[in-house]
C-alpha cells in the first residue's frame, strides 16, 4: 500500500514539474501535450473497463461496457473538442454573444458528465464493492474532476497559470480513474499484474 501511495505522489509531482518546466502556455492548450496525455489515459481506462467486462456476469458486464464506452466518448471529446463545439453551437443557435458567463457552458457540460458518472457508479456500486480500494481512487478522481470544473467554470486565477492547473487536475483525475478501474481488471486476471 505504501508503495502505491509513493507511486501516486511521485506521478503527481512529475506531472506538476513537467507542466511548470515547459512554461509554455501551449502545453495546457487544447490539442497540446496535456490533451494528448489525457486522451491516452482515457483510452487506457476504457481498455481496463472493457477487459473487466469480458470476465463479468451479464448484469455486471453492462456496468463495465458503459464505463468503457463513456471513457472512449471522453477521449473522442478531447480529440474533437466536442463539448467546446457544443458550447459554440449553443451560442450560434441562440445568437448569444460570448461573455464570461456564457463561456462557462462547456464547463457546465463537463459538470453534467461528472454528475452522470456519479449516478452510474451509484447505480452499479455493487460491481465495485468487491474492490474497496476502487472507491478510494474514485473519490480522489472525483475531487480532481471537481477542481477541474471549478477552475473552468469560475476562471479562477491563481499564482500559476490556471490553464496549467486546470489541465493538471484533469489529468490527475483521469489517472485516479485509471487506478480505480485497473484494480478490478487485474483481479479478473485479464490484465497482467
Amino acid at each position: 500500500m505504501m508503495m502505491k501511495l509513493v507511486t501516486l505522489v511521485l506521478g503527481a509531482v512529475v506531472l506538476a514539474v513537467l507542466t511548470i518546466w515547459f512554461d509554455d502556455k501551449s502545453i495546457a492548450s487544447e490539442g497540446e501535450l496535456l490533451t494528448d496525455i489525457s486522451i491516452l489515459l482515457l483510452g487506457m481506462i476504457s481498455l481496463a473497463a472493457l477487459s473487466r467486462a469480458a470476465g463479468s456476469v451479464s448484469w455486471e458486464r453492462r456496468f463495465w461496457l458503459l464505463i468503457s464506452g463513456a471513457f472512449i466518448y471522453l477521449a473522442l471529446d478531447d480529440y474533437f473538442l466536442i463539448h467546446e463545439r457544443i458550447d459554440k453551437r449553443i451560442h450560434k443557435i441562440f445568437q448569444i454573444r460570448e461573455t464570461g458567463l456564457s463561456d462557462a457552458l462547456d464547463g457546465v457540460i463537463v459538470l453534467l458528465y461528472g454528475v452522470a458518472a456519479i449516478a452510474v457508479v451509484a447505480v452499479f456500486r455493487h460491481s465495485l464493492q468487491q474492490y474497496p480500494g476502487s472507491f478510494t481512487y474514485l473519490g480522489i478522481a472525483f475531487v480532481f474532476l471537481l477542481l477541474t470544473i471549478v477552475l473552468d467554470l469560475f476562471h479562477i486565477d491563481v499564482s500559476i497559470d490556471s490553464g496549467y492547473l486546470e489541465e493538471s487536475c484533469r489529468v490527475l483525475s483521469e489517472y485516479f480513474f485509471l487506478l480505480a478501474f485497473v484494480m478490478p481488471a487485474r483481479r479478473s486476471r485479464l490484465l497482467p499484474g
